[in-house]
């Protein structure tokens, strides 16, 4: 896996999590699920705009952000759904929105489960899938192409409008 190629202005993750997982004869063991967003750039802030969780069924149980999240360079923000929260189910999931002013490598968004119970313990991670992108523009060269922002050239006298 590497960001090195990777510049984009913005994207939609989809982030697997899971709130419990079964055990035994199809018990439900219970987890604590952390989001973590790790911006990978090392010069560039990225801005999240909207952290969402969902349900087995695909219903929206709850939204993390009220505003949008300024992460500056390597910065990280994170959001925990705690063990005694069932709603999520096996099939939980998030939503992350984020974008960048300027293009920047992707960030790192993934979900951390753990459990620990007596003198065991549990730990797994899943790492968020890119399921809609906004690409960085390519550079304008000076002169390649017409300026939007100029009036169009005056007509020559005597030409007609069609």
């Amino acid at each position: 896996y590497s960001l090195v190629d990777a510049s984009v202005e913005g994207q939609v993750v989809y982030v697997p999590a899971y709130s419990h997982i079964y055990q035994g004869a199809g018990d439900p063991y219970l987890l604590t699920i952390t989001l973590s967003v790790r911006n990978t750039s090392t010069s560039e802030e990225i801005i999240v705009d909207s952290i969402r969780y969902f349900d087995t069924n695909g219903v929206q149980i709850r939204s993390y952000l009220d505003n949008p999240v300024r992460l500056p360079a390597l910065g990280t923000t994170e959001v925990v759904v705690k063990r005694a929260d069932k709603s999520g189910g096996s099939g939980a999931n998030f939503l992350v929105e984020w974008h960048s002013t300027t293009p920047v490598t992707e960030p790192l968004i993934e979900a951390v489960m753990v459990a620990t119970t007596s003198q065991q313990a549990l730990a797994f991670a899943r790492r968020g899938v890119v399921i809609s992108v906004k690409k960085a523009s390519p550079a304008k060269e000076p002169g390649a192409g017409p300026d939007l922002a100029q009036p169009s050239p005056t007509p020559t006298p005597g030409a007609r409008e069609r």
